[in-house]
């Protein structure tokens, strides 16, 4: 479905990625793995278009989208859930989800809206609240539905768990399992790569910039390396 091939891409003179090559294949969940400043948040922005490469190519279900804008890419059927959630504060629940659905034609929304609702009964709950005002986990619960809004076929998920309480960690992992088994695929960028690495299908490890270690998900587990700087294993 996804295909980044030798991707480079740069803020200003600084190169953030450095010739990364990647597959999502459809339905599947893929998790990228890395440290802090390893050019993780980067490629999603670059799929999505909010960054163009210097050189290389995306193809997303066969055609090039690496010139393409924002808008058009959301169009195309990925939808983007940064991190740090980047919700509307001042807007209430559904007005939030209303807006994540401005590329769909109008008579879609309310049964769009009913299938986010069935992923997350709290939003219709609190659907006239105002979105600064729930926790962090209905905030991210927000973020996420407002990106299924535009009925992907790609959601890219940047750190969902970021700040999360355990409990609600489980939480959010299950409804992203929900997602995928609904038939979104998905590309997940996350701290806990334990937890990732349980419900994504395959793995890349991404270090200051290039890919360093891939592969199967239950193989990534078991690599020494990947245990010791990912996993919290001393052996």
């Amino acid at each position: 479905m996804l295909e980044l091939t030798q991707v480079e891409t740069y803020y200003g003179k600084v190169r953030a990625l450095k010739g990364v090559s990647l597959k999502v294949e459809e339905r599947s969940i893929v998790a990228l793995l890395g440290a802090n400043g390893a050019g993780k948040s980067t490629a999603l922005k670059t799929i999505s278009g909010l960054i163009h490469p210097a050189s290389g190519s995306i193809r997303f279900c066969g055609e090039r989208i690496d010139r393409d804008s924002p808008e058009r890419i959301v169009r195309r059927g990925i939808s983007h859930v940064p991190e740090g959630r980047d919700i509307f504060p001042y807007l209430t629940i559904h007005e939030n989800l209303t807006m994540g659905a401005f590329t769909r034609p109008k008579t879609e929304a309310a049964e769009t809206l009913q299938r986010v609702f069935s992923h997350f009964p709290i939003l219709e709950k609190r659907e006239k609240q105002m979105a600064g005002t729930l926790s962090g986990g209905e905030q991210q619960m927000l973020a996420i539905g407002r990106a299924l809004m535009a009925r992907p076929r790609l959601i890219l998920l940047d750190e969902p768990s970021l700040g999360l309480a355990p409990l609600l960690v489980h939480e959010i992992f299950k409804i992203i399992l929900e997602i995928n088994q609904a038939g979104t695929t998905i590309l997940l960028i996350e701290q806990n790569a334990n937890m990732a690495l349980q419900v994504a299908l395959y793995g890349y490890v991404l270090e200051t910039g290039s890919i360093s270690v891939e592969g199967l998900a239950p193989e990534l587990r078991t690599n020494q390396y990947v245990r010791h700087t990912y996993l919290g294993v001393k052996e």
